[in-house]
């Protein structure tokens, strides 16, 4: 069962602002804030803007997850405590399960150590590499963050990734 919300997007780092930006009319669509925009023939998209890691981790949980991980773990920790759930009582923890919907896993991470290598001509990634890459790092996180031992895994159908992780999920 869907127990709580959660959310980080281009409108909104929450819930209520979210719902705000959402009431408001505003669209988190806007000029993308990156290196090397100018060889882009396309220069808009929602992405997130004012993010900062260390507002919601410490540096080693975020040397261990990719940016796709991070927020999903934001919404996740707002979902669980919207929920008013606690997974310390054993019988919740082995009954409860993580199913995240997720087109790809760690892009950051990939292009990143694409970079890495190639371009800056180093013989090794960084030691995490693979496991923030994977598109099931950050349902495994959040199982290991709120001890939820039931099937934790990620369904990735492109676009549409969320409705059949949703779909299981109520079906679980």
């Amino acid at each position: 069962a869907i127990t709580g919300q959660g959310v980080i997007s281009s409108i909104g780092l929450s819930v209520n602002e979210v719902y705000s930006s959402l009431e408001n009319g505003l669209s988190g669509i806007t000029t993308l804030e990156m290196e090397d925009l100018g060889r882009l023939k396309v220069q808009n998209g929602g992405q997130i803007k004012g993010y900062d890691p260390l507002q919601f981790f410490d540096s080693q949980e975020i040397s261990k997850m990719d940016k796709f991980s991070q927020f999903a773990m934001i919404a996740a920790r707002e979902a669980v405590n919207d929920s008013g759930l606690s997974f310390k009582n054993e019988s919740l923890a082995i009954s409860s399960g993580v199913i995240l919907g997720s087109s790809a896993g760690g892009m950051s991470t990939l292009n990143e150590s694409y970079k890495y290598v190639f371009e800056k001509e180093k013989n090794k990634v960084h030691p995490y590499t693979i496991p923030k890459i994977m598109a099931n790092s950050a349902a495994s996180n959040i199982s290991i963050a709120f001890n939820i031992q039931d099937p934790s895994f990620t369904v990735s159908s492109a676009c549409a990734s969320s409705n059949p992780a949703m779909g299981l999920a109520y079906d679980t």
